[in-house]
């Protein structure tokens, strides 16, 4: 059960925290930091990062992280904080959260605990929960952290398809502080949201800090990629796309989810361009891994849209047959199953089958985590099946034979 003594954790400020978080989330694995810094808060910052990455390798490796005496300094501070990080490692999403809200009404001005349980929710698909403990205007008034709060506070509205509520927000945060890429990150998928490419790509031009940031980098030129492509512009997204592909850390699977969900946009929107087939066969040969060691069925659909556009059937069919993921909910499992199985009759150019399989889980698609501007490709897949479901008639009519 979480705990719920106060004393001195109501006194701790955790400001000093927040900007360590904000500025180096996804540097220490990278840079080496974890053995120069031994210190418990940075320990348990390194495990919420890997415990992101949604896969039993990096979960095992948190839970080694902060197992033992490690973190006994930080537990007498922050009880309700640290067992929620034991409980995510050991596969217990509801007791993860249960803690974290439990610390948020002991403490609820904590906008580390507060972002982290923003970001358990956006992975597991839990937008509509964003309210219960976000949706807080007093938070912004921090003087050192309140662009970097508000920045948060714009992209879950965002998440939540309040476009045009979140704007003014990430604006007001971004001029706040134009070096925390949080900020900027709102404000990119705001504008995204509401269809304003030019000024995504304009403005990233024209801000710097965002290439330095080794935790978001990556996403960000994904970003800039993915206006190009959005506003026909070819030949510089094919360049913002190698551009952010040479930024990747080794072949990690992990690195490859923007890469990805890039390739499908390029592949439906059927632009004259180079070829791509080398790059569908490394993205597959990353994501095949990803296959027996998958917590997400977020990244699950990335790794079977790799292994189509490869061609690469085998993988695709050992995905589609492997063992459902257990620690998530039956509701969950059935409409990661879907897109499986539709991303499979895809490569099987059974466009009717695929369109029918998005169709019929479109209503769930939240729940697999992820932005909005991430599924996205689901509904360009929808769009694109159905435009060209009766290419193959012969499939079409098999499926419908089956159906019935």
């Amino acid at each position: 059960m979480p705990t719920t003594r106060t004393g001195e954790l109501a006194s701790i400020d955790m400001d000093m925290s927040i900007a360590f978080l904000a500025q180096n989330l996804g540097g220490y694995l990278s840079e080496g930091r974890v053995d120069k810094r031994s210190s418990a808060y940075a320990k348990a910052l390194t495990a919420f990062e890997l415990l992101c990455n949604l896969n039993f390798r990096d979960r095992e490796i948190a839970l080694e992280l902060i197992s033992g005496d490690v973190l006994t300094s930080l537990y007498d501070m922050f009880p309700n904080v640290v067992s929620a990080l034991f409980s995510w490692a050991s596969g217990d999403l509801i007791a993860t959260r249960q803690y974290w809200v439990a610390h948020l009404k002991l403490v609820p001005s904590d906008i580390v605990v507060s972002f982290m349980l923003h970001m358990l929710d956006f992975l597991h698909g839990h937008s509509d929960c964003y309210e219960q403990y976000l949706l807080d205007d007093a938070r912004c008034g921090s003087p050192r952290l309140g662009g970097f709060y508000q920045g948060v506070l714009a992209f879950s509205l965002c998440e939540q398809g309040r476009y045009i509520e979140a704007l003014p927000i990430a604006l007001e945060a971004h001029q706040k502080n134009a070096n925390d890429v949080y900020s900027l990150h709102a404000l990119v998928h705001a504008w995204h949201g509401v269809e304003n490419h030019g000024a995504v790509v304009n403005h990233l031009q024209q801000v710097d800090a965002w290439r330095h940031n080794a935790g978001m980098n990556i996403h960000v030129s994904w970003h800039m990629a993915i206006s190009l492509l959005q506003s026909g512009r070819l030949e510089p997204s094919v360049t913002a796309y190698r551009a952010f592909r040479a930024l990747s850390a080794g072949h990690d699977a992990e690195q490859d989810l923007d890469a990805v969900n890039y390739c499908i946009r390029l592949y439906c929107s059927q632009l004259p361009g180079p070829d791509f087939s080398t790059e569908y066969a490394l993205l597959a040969r990353n994501w095949a891994p990803s296959i027996y060691n998958s917590l997400s069925y977020f990244n699950d659909l990335h790794a079977a849209i790799a292994f189509m556009l490869a061609g690469d059937r085998t993988l695709l069919r050992k995905l589609k047959k492997r063992p459902p993921i257990r620690v998530l909910d039956k509701d969950l499992q059935k409409v990661g199953s879907q897109l499986i199985s539709a991303i499979s009759s895809f490569a099987d150019g059974d466009y009717m089958a695929c369109a029918r399989e998005l169709h019929s889980s479109q209503s769930q698609w939240y729940r697999i985590g992820g932005s909005r501007a991430q599924r996205e490709i689901l509904e360009i897949l929808l769009k694109f099946t159905l435009r060209f479901a009766d290419v193959s008639p012969a499939k079409t009519s098999k499926s419908e034979a089956t159906s019935s």
